[in-house]
């Protein structure tokens, strides 16, 4: 829903990219410098068909590179599908 929310809120794409990246790195460098432990639970939508809507392809796109960047700061990672984890 994060991305959705800024996506809709925002009329140019590459303003609304930065916007949402930016918040990302604010907080993901917030928390690394946090003793709290934090969850975090995505929608995973690069497995699927490409999106017919220039609005889908953004979004899908956008949510990608997020989803990479939480990802990449993690200590641990799982992919679930129909609620069964994924070696």
């Amino acid at each position: 829903m994060f991305v959705s929310n800024w996506l809709v809120r925002h009329e140019d794409e590459h303003e609304c990219e930065q916007f949402v990246r930016r918040i990302t790195r604010n907080f993901l460098n917030r928390r690394a410098h946090s003793a709290k432990r934090s969850f975090c639970v995505t929608n995973e939508v690069g497995l699927g068909v490409v999106p017919d809507t220039s609005l889908g392809r953004i979004f899908r796109d956008l949510l990608g590179r997020v989803n990479h960047e939480f990802a990449a700061a993690a200590d641990e990672v799982y992919l679930l599908i129909a609620g069964c984890q994924c070696n």
